[in-house]
């Protein structure tokens, strides 16, 4: 399974996702130390009052349908650019080229306006965004996730865009549909980037590409290459070049024997980076005794959860440590010492496990399957992609550790295409899926993804329930407590301090009841030559590399120059790969389908970010923006 990340995200996702000792915590994000209290929020406007009453001898009017009160602005967010960036054609980087994008952005009915009520440019390199609900992952979309484009390409684009939101179209309409089909139709002949280094359009081929140097763009007089050559293809394609010391850098997904390969090369480091992301085991609660946490607690008792990140990733998977519910290195920085002295880590202990199915009224039968008075097994089928060569590895691991103990599981795989269907119509027993999810990057990403109602709405009538879990739950203090209300208090606001009762709670609940039991974390397994044509890499404990690949740690280090071409690297080549659109697909439209989408490290220096996030400080570093502020 492949963990690169796009500035498409999406996160991620990318995602969101991205083996070295392990490292101190991450500390949780938190607004710029710019960052102002917030101000009273304004009043919803009032709605319109219905016309007075006409006179007898006078024609009857209808009365105007009243508007809709506007949403309520609860903070502003305003941006400053740096001044004097460039575009490659030479055209300034200013506001409208932001603006723009998230004028776009509503037409395509991006979640990012559930968070806002309008983008407004207040001169050429301030914008504010007027924010109706402020929360960490409307922060990552606004500073990180969209970035801007050149209006010397989409000015036209902008200001239709721009036109359809005030006048209030309908998203879904015709009007909309038509501006959104000629957008993707559109086919520039310039690729124009704000990076230091930009493709080269006539060089793509179904084998490589290549980007030069773009002397306007940002950072460009630190850059220590000329070049970046970008082999087409995944790990397979990879492999070849890497063990012939052709590529730098490669953020493809390596198995054990791939490692032990290139750590044979002599050349190779390996960057062992969090990606935020781990599989775990979701349980259908409509299916007894799944609906026991004594059985499902008897299932974390049981499998060695070291054991099986090794058999499934070797060196690319952690056994989660505190069972927190998200991720291990964001845990200390999250919960205080009293909390998680309330988290039960789950140590392998058979006796444990057997205690526990003992008091719930089950034993061992003659064929050594535990079964309950009336004689019916444990017997469960699991669920779990096939074609994710690290989670079928940690799937038949985990149901060899458990036929072994006496819960019988058979394995049925299927393909990855049908993920979505298979969780929301909850149509399997156990399944294999995201336990730790950090894309976004706060803890809240992990419990919405797996206790959010796409996959779990126990509270609906007629309709799949998901996996069942009762949304009345017992915090760390015993009383009742409803997680769908913890779920919004963690995720309302940019003040941390304010979200840390609420995601200590959900750790509690989520550890005590195992709805989903995380096995490991995914760390990456990024090869990168400290010897061939590139020198200045950072040592490996360095805590730029507890970024994800989204964050991209080699991006950053290329962009602020501490990377550089070796004396004998004349050309100034740095080289890597990625499975980019192969021609005839492939244009320079950003926003198309078929954009040349090259991946979370390429992406970035060809586009960067208004603002990196920095994963062990917890907080957005400037890139193309000088500054934010929230009042």
């Amino acid at each position: 399974m492949k963990f690169t990340t796009s500035l498409r995200f999406a996160l991620v996702l990318s995602c969101l996702l991205a083996a070295c000792a392990p490292a101190p915590a991450a500390a949780p994000p938190a607004p710029a130390a710019t960052a102002a209290p917030a101000v009273e929020p304004t009043k919803a406007v009032e709605p319109t009052k219905a016309t007075e009453p006409t006179k007898a001898t006078e024609p009857t009017k209808a009365a105007e349908p009243a508007k809709a009160p506007a949403p309520e602005v609860k903070n502003t967010l305003t941006i400053t650019l740096r001044k004097g960036l460039k575009w490659s054609d030479g055209s300034p980087i200013v506001s409208k080229d932001l603006v723009g994008v998230f004028d776009i952005l509503w037409t395509q009915g991006s979640g990012t306006w559930a968070y806002l009520a309008d983008v407004v440019a207040k001169d050429d390199s301030t914008i504010d965004f007027l924010i109706t609900q402020g929360s960490p992952r409307a922060l990552r979309l606004i500073l990180s996730s969209n970035k801007p484009q050149p209006s010397s390409v989409y000015g036209k684009f902008f200001e239709q865009a721009a036109a359809l939101r005030k006048a209030g179209a309908k998203q879904d309409g015709d009007e909309v549909k038509k501006f959104l089909d000629d957008l993707t139709a559109f086919k520039p002949e310039k690729n124009v980037v704000s990076g230091p280094i930009a493709l080269d359009p006539a060089s793509v081929t179904e084998a490589q590409l290549e980007m030069v140097k773009n002397p306007n763009g940002f950072n460009a007089d630190k850059v220590g290459f000329d070049k970046i050559v970008v082999y087409q293809g995944e790990t397979q394609q990879a492999m070849p070049f890497i063990l012939s010391n052709d590529q730098d850098y490669s953020s493809n997904a390596y198995t054990p024997a791939n490692i032990e390969a290139i750590n044979g090369n002599g050349a190779y480091q390996i960057i062992g980076g969090p990606t935020g992301t781990g599989p775990g085991l979701w349980f259908n609660e409509s299916v007894a005794p799944l609906d026991k946490k004594e059985v499902r607690q008897a299932f974390a008792y049981i499998i060695d959860r070291e054991e099986n990140a090794k058999v499934a990733m070797g060196i690319a998977g952690k056994a989660l440590k505190y069972m927190a519910g998200f991720t291990d290195l964001a845990v200390e920085s999250w919960l205080s010492k009293d909390e998680l002295a309330k988290l039960n880590p789950y140590p392998k202990d058979w006796k444990k496990a057997e205690e526990l199915l003992t008091g719930a009224g089950f034993k061992k039968d003659a064929d050594g399957i535990f079964a309950d008075a009336a004689g019916k097994k444990l017997d469960f089928e699991m669920a779990v992609p096939s074609d994710f060569s690290d989670w079928f590895g940690a799937a038949e691991n985990a149901a060899e550790q458990l036929n072994k103990f006496g819960i019988k599981i058979t394995l049925r795989g299927y393909n990855s295409a049908e993920r979505g269907k298979i969780r929301k119509d909850a149509s399997y027993q156990i399944v294999v899926d995201l336990s730790i999810r950090y894309n976004y990057p706060h803890p809240v990403a992990s419990f919405d993804y797996y206790m959010g109602t796409a996959y779990n709405s126990p509270d609906k009538e007629g309709t799949s329930k998901g996996y069942n879990f009762p949304v009345v739950q017992k915090g760390p203090d015993g009383k009742e407590v409803n997680y769908r209300d913890l779920i919004k208090a963690a995720a309302n606001g940019f003040d941390q301090a304010a979200q840390k009762p609420a995601i200590a709670s959900l750790a509690y609940i989520v550890n005590d009841q195992l709805p989903v039991l995380a096995l490991w974390e995914r760390y990456a397994t990024d090869p990168i030559d400290t010897k061939t044509r590139a020198e200045g890499w950072l040592p490996l404990d360095n805590k730029l590399y507890l970024n994800n690949q989204g964050d991209n740690y080699i991006a950053y280090q290329f962009l602020n120059g501490t990377l550089k071409a070796s004396a004998a690297n004349t050309t100034k080549e740095f080289k890597s790969s990625y499975p980019y659109p192969q021609p005839p697909k492939g244009n320079n439209n950003a926003f198309s389908d078929d954009y040349y989408d090259l991946g979370s490290m390429m992406g970035l220096v060809e586009n960067p970010p208004l603002f990196f996030y920095m994963w062990a400080d917890g907080k957005y570093e400037p890139m193309l923006a000088e500054k934010y502020e929230i009042k």
